[in-house]
């Protein structure tokens, strides 16, 4: 039994396809297995590419329907005979040794399921030449070596820290980032990080290659990434039990931030019946643009505190999955 299995996701992208290929073909760690899912079931070029590669350890798997991102997402979490999963996406490449070292860290750090490695960024041009923006994902000047990253970190209030696109897992606990449905493409990564169990073990060696493309299948509504945010940190607000300090806290990041995010927080807060304490550290001169914001925004504020009601099985798997992660983190 190989020990990685690598799912490799495309749709519609035939001229960056090959590079990604080629970088896990390219592996220094060569015990795997791949399955290439095409998720448009006219595009014949991805089963003519792992035919003319003739490499036995990658299958193509073309879809009898376009699932669309997120239920081929969840493909990479059913269950399989192989020690660890990982995703590559298809505008994404791995760097030769980028299974190997994060094997190698997982085995080595039996109580952990998720490594995940620094990404290096590149942009892609209108020519499709690509540009090496001599950026990282983390600066990896803040790390002098692998790190583990316990819950709760700052990022999870409405955010993440792993690397959907650079992550190796360990199969276990795979059906719990089964995410719903349901969820928007924008706010996967994020969603599905509620279900991992930490710690996790971040290597800063940038050894995966993230695109920015020219093109995109993520969704442009503004409103949505709202709700998700929303959500997000309703979910969190909810069973993290701060204290007045905590919520003191809380308020001075919010209004330290470069937009002054008080306003949205206050509806997260409102999501789960928490807007009183988090009121209380709202200065008297603050309240006039919280409630000209509310005025300016209004349908887009009311339909953010209908977010739990619209998207009442994406909260009901944050609300679940938040839970348990301050459970172990008191365990």
């Amino acid at each position: 039994m190989p020990t990685v299995r690598v799912y490799l996701l495309t749709y519609r992208r035939n001229h960056l396809l090959p590079r990604a290929l080629a970088s896990l073909r390219a592996q220094t760690h060569t015990d795997w297995v791949c399955e290439l899912h095409n998720d448009d079931p006219g595009d014949t070029f991805p089963a003519t590419l792992v035919a003319e590669t003739a490499d036995a350890r990658v299958r193509c798997v073309r879809h009898e329907t376009n699932l669309g991102p997120n239920r081929t997402f969840n493909l990479v979490f059913q269950p399989c005979g192989e020690r660890y999963v990982c995703l590559l996406e298809d505008d994404n490449w791995w760097e030769p040794v980028f299974l190997q070292k994060l094997v190698a860290l997982l085995e080595t750090n039996p109580g952990v399921d998720v490594a995940w490695a620094n990404m290096q960024i590149w942009q892609e041009n209108p020519d499709r030449s690509w540009t090496r923006t001599g950026r990282t994902i983390w600066p990896a000047a803040d790390f002098a070596g692998p790190s583990l990253f316990s819950w709760p970190h700052p990022r999870h209030l409405d955010s993440l820290v792993h690397s959907n696109g650079s992550a190796l897992i360990r199969n276990r606990h795979l059906a719990d980032l089964v995410v719903p449905p349901t969820t928007p493409f924008l706010a996967m990564e994020p969603i599905r990080e509620r279900g991992m169990h930490f710690p996790l073990l971040f290597l800063p060696e940038p050894l995966v290659n993230f695109a920015w493309t020219q093109s995109t299948h993520r969704e442009a509504s503004s409103l949505l990434a709202a709700q998700m945010k929303a959500l997000l940190t309703a979910s969190y607000l909810r069973h993290a039990r701060l204290d007045m300090e905590g919520w003191r806290r809380l308020a001075d990041r919010a209004r330290q931030s470069p937009a002054n995010e008080l306003a949205g927080l206050l509806i997260a807060a409102q999501l789960v019946s928490l807007a009183r304490p988090l009121a209380r550290h709202i200065r008297p001169a603050e309240w006039p643009r919280i409630v000209g914001s509310w005025i300016r925004h209004f349908p887009t504020n009311r339909r953010l505190l209908r977010a739990r009601r619209e998207h009442r099985a994406i909260f009901e798997y944050l609300d679940l999955h938040t839970a348990q992660r301050f459970a172990e983190a008191v365990a």
